[in-house]
């Protein structure tokens, strides 16, 4: 059973997480054409579109300036 447990975990948070942290450290490096599309679950789906929002504002206020 904790198996199982753990497996869910790691696939419905875990591996979601490190995807949200990893396109992170890309806006972070100043990679603003990074995008990350997530669909679950839909809390960090919802991360996933606000960082994607937050590189393409980035890119076009850097366009801006």
């Amino acid at each position: 059973m904790a198996w199982g447990i753990y497996a869910l975990l790691q696939k419905n948070v875990n591996k979601p997480v490190a995807q949200l942290a990893s396109m992170a450290g890309e806006i972070g490096r100043g990679n603003l054409e990074a995008k990350i599309k997530l669909t679950s679950p839909k809390e960090l789906a919802s991360l996933a579109d606000t960082l994607n929002k937050t590189a393409t504002d980035l890119k076009q206020n850097l366009k801006n300036f």
